[in-house]
């Protein structure tokens, strides 16, 4: 590739179709009147929603397809590692540790659960609210076997379990009870 020329990356390449797709439609439709008018303009606004959906869709199931050649350096292992890695999403990685959490939240007594669903409400800040409205003082009052503060804390986990330093803060806190 030569100095100054830009990469023709994916991203490059649909940016370039979508914005010269909006500029020939978008001067279609000034030329218009009536019912074609209203499908083009329709056609317009409707066009680039769909194309992102499509990119976000595609972004989750194959970001790999969105790096140009050169991005992967000489070799064929490179690409291959790469989409290997990609595929090896935060949920399939940390599927063992969600089920090991939800095994040890199943073998709490209701006293445990119930202190549990406290603690976490107050370490993870991001799900406080979250256990508020899933776990107000009426339910907690009403378990008395705790089935429903083990669910709660079941959800909590998926939510808050995403690094493995957040499975260590929960391990700690079901040591600390």
């Amino acid at each position: 590739m030569e100095t100054g020329q830009k990469p023709q990356t994916p991203l490059r390449i649909i940016g370039l179709f979508i914005g010269l797709t909006e500029i020939i439609v978008g001067t279609v439709v000034t030329q218009t009147t009536g019912t074609v008018q209203m499908i083009l303009t329709i056609f317009v606004i409707a066009f680039p929603l769909l194309i992102a959906a499509a990119f976000f869709a595609l972004l989750w199931d194959r970001p790999q397809n969105l790096y140009p050649p050169s991005e992967y350096g000489g070799g064929t292992t490179a690409v291959s590692e790469f989409v290997e890695a990609m595929h090896r999403r935060t949920s399939d990685m940390f599927f063992d540790v969600h089920s090991q959490l939800r095994d040890t939240i199943d073998g709490l007594d209701a006293t445990k659960a119930k202190a549990l669903v406290a603690k976490v409400a107050a370490e993870f800040t991001e799900v406080k609210r979250f256990i508020a409205v899933q776990y107000p003082r009426a339910t907690s009052t009403g378990d008395a076997n705790g089935s429903k503060a083990k669910t709660v804390l079941k959800r909590a986990v998926t939510l808050t379990v995403n690094e493995r330093e957040d499975a260590d803060k929960w391990q700690s806190a079901i040591r600390h009870l």
